[in-house]
């Protein structure tokens, strides 16, 4: 749900689309913060009674100066891509294709 950029600033979840008011209750939480919104689209996909991971984007990771960061053929791919780059000006962006990983259907 949430990252650090900086020890001021966070990329937080953006739940405006799906859950408004849990939304507020985590930027409440997090009073004191920078909070930059962060694309989270799930798509409601259940798979084997487990929720998919597409369309949620957080779920990055940073090695030194790179970010594997997941994509998924969604249109808010690019808006992820672009939020990290200016998060993360001097931090090179590989985006992996994560959607058959985010349904669990890897074999």
């Amino acid at each position: 749900m949430v990252r650090f950029i900086d020890e001021k600033t966070l990329l937080v979840n953006d739940y405006r689309q799906c859950n408004p008011k849990f939304g507020r209750r985590i930027a409440a939480a997090l009073r004191g913060f920078e909070l930059v919104p962060f694309p989270y689209c799930p798509t409601g996909e259940v798979v084997d009674g487990i929720e998919s991971a597409e369309g949620v984007y957080i779920n990055f990771l940073q090695i030194r100066d790179v970010i594997f960061a997941p994509v998924f053929g969604l249109e808010a791919d690019n808006t992820a891509m672009d939020v990290l780059a200016q998060a993360f000006p001097m931090t090179r962006l590989v985006g992996l294709c994560s959607s058959s990983v985010a349904r669990g259907a890897v074999s």
